[in-house]
């Protein structure tokens, strides 16, 4: 009787286990959900308006599907643009990235970073970018073409920084821990500017407070006469933004995103251009660099400053005078100017975060690891000390090789 018992109870589990209908009471078709892979955050008088971005579906010919709507909170905002979308449900877990407008972030992020850290609907690993004098409405409307919108942009930036450059995708974790351990963090800056080739159609949905979710503007085929005649947008990386007690407060360029990476010792691949003897330009590539911070103590157990010493090696990719890459003469020359570019980056992020007392370099957690007992000591906190710092950098280069022009 057990036995039977026991069959008759598997066989009424099947239909149950068989269908994800029987489980999820929300479920959706596939082709009903509308997957939403980035988000913008603008403040406003009333609270935030939130714009979403679909990716663009290039088998269809379709570009990607903008929504946007306000509320006191985001997710207030994003309930507003769910009730507003009525063609299809909206899927929020795919979100990859997130985008700031500059204005947002100075007047800050801490409530932005909170609810990434809380939502089931994002990673609190994904990145976070701030637009330069742009709103990330204005920026995730206006970049792109019928193929490429600001989720395809946004996630061939992720995949190729890292591999020709000076900056590095920031995640809001890393953020959020710098902010609270430092009272300052980088975040990937980006900016809003013009791109070869002409946009094309893509499919637009506004769901504002006075207007129903619905779409604008051509979906697919060919552009119309007013979008041949505008400008193609794009999402360009600018090197970092400085946020110091969770606000934006300055930016560095992409020039001196180098001496981030060396401080960091994060350097990556990384052009750098310098003037020969005659002075024509040689344009080097970084294959590696790294640094040291020794801490400069007084007798007092104060901290006076920090010993930067920074190893980079290079390699000779372009010269207007090929006869004499290989000369000791020349590669002294080339090297010793390498060697003063590294300096002079380094040393202006360095100088930048005593201006601002801002510790976005993590300058503090380096130097308590490397003696926590005298760091502890300090009769002055060390952003206190900041401002007063000596810096001692130097640099030593290698040129790894040439790149001669090889015989045919």
């Amino acid at each position: 009787m057990k036995k039977i018992f026991a069959l008759l109870l598997t066989i009424s589990m099947i239909p149950a286990l068989s269908g994800c209908g029987s489980i999820y009471s929300n479920y959706q078709k596939v082709e009903n959900l509308l997957v939403i892979q980035a988000m913008g955050i603008d403040k406003t008088p009333a609270g935030v308006d939130i714009t979403l971005a679909s990716a663009s579906n290039s088998s269809r010919g379709e570009g990607p599907t903008i929504l946007n709507g306000g509320g006191e909170s985001i997710s207030r905002a994003l309930e507003r643009i769910k009730a507003r979308s009525n063609e299809q449900a909206l899927f929020f877990s795919h979100i990859q990235s997130v985008v700031l407008g500059d204005e947002t972030a100075r007047a800050g992020i801490a409530d932005y970073l909170s609810y990434i850290c809380r939502s089931p609907y994002v990673r609190v690993n994904l990145p976070i970018y701030i637009m330069k004098e742009c709103s990330a409405k204005e920026a995730m409307e206006g970049v792109g073409s019928g193929s490429v919108g600001i989720s395809e942009l946004l996630q061939s930036i992720e995949d190729n920084l890292g591999s020709g450059g000076g900056e590095r995708v920031i995640s809001a974790a890393e953020i959020l821990r710098d902010d609270r351990r430092f009272g300052s963090a980088l975040v990937c800056a980006l900016e809003f500017e013009e791109a070869s080739g002409r946009s094309g159609g893509r499919e637009e949905v506004s769901s504002g407070d006075d207007a129903d979710a619905a779409p604008q503007g051509p979906t697919s085929g060919e552009p119309s006469e007013a979008d041949s005649e505008s400008k193609e947008m794009t999402a360009a990386v600018a090197g970092y933004a400085i946020i110091k007690d969770s606000r934006l407060c300055a930016f560095i360029d992409r020039e001196n995103a180098v001496g981030v990476g060396f401080i960091k010792n994060q350097v990556d691949i990384s052009p750098i251009v310098v003037r020969d003897q005659r002075g024509q330009l040689v344009t080097l590539e970084i294959s590696d660099g790294s640094s040291e911070i020794e801490p400069l103590w007084a007798d007092d157990g104060s901290l006076l400053g920090i010993d930067v010493s920074a190893h980079v090696r290079a390699s000779i990719t372009e010269t207007s005078d090929g006869e004499k890459v290989g000369t000791p003469q020349y590669s002294d020359y080339i090297t010793s100017r390498l060697e003063a570019e590294i300096s002079r980056r380094i040393s202006a992020v360095l100088q930048q975060s005593r201006e601002l007392q801002a510790d976005f370099l993590g300058l503090a957690g380096i130097i308590e690891m490397s003696a926590p007992e005298k760091f502890s000591s300090m009769p002055r906190s060390f952003l206190d000390c900041l401002p007063e710092l000596e810096l001692q950098i130097t640099v030593s280069g290698t040129l790894s090789h040439t790149n001669d022009i090889k015989d045919a």
